[in-house]
């Protein structure tokens, strides 16, 4: 979906989005400083389940940072094995 749909979206309505990865983000492959970012959206969200994990670490910390930022997390199967896989 990144290279798809998101495409196409932000060209429809005229938006700037930087699409990265799971591995671009665990690996810190953002074009701009984390300060500059004020809406993260997460398509498939349940791969961040994990907090302890590259990925999970990665979106903390650009989460952590000023100024705050709005985060949108997205799944069509938000309930893997448990309600606090939504939670």
């Amino acid at each position: 979906m990144r290279d798809g749909t998101w495409e196409t979206f932000a060209h429809r309505h005229q938006l700037y989005l930087e699409k990265v990865s799971y591995e671009e983000l665990a690996q810190s492959k953002l074009k701009y400083a984390a300060r500059e970012y004020e809406l993260i959206v997460v398509d498939e969200a349940q791969a961040f389940r994990n907090p302890d994990t590259d990925r999970g670490r990665a979106l903390l910390k650009l989460l952590q940072d000023d100024p705050p930022k709005k985060l949108v997390l997205m799944s069509a199967t938000p309930v893997n094995n448990s309600i606090w896989d939504l939670y």
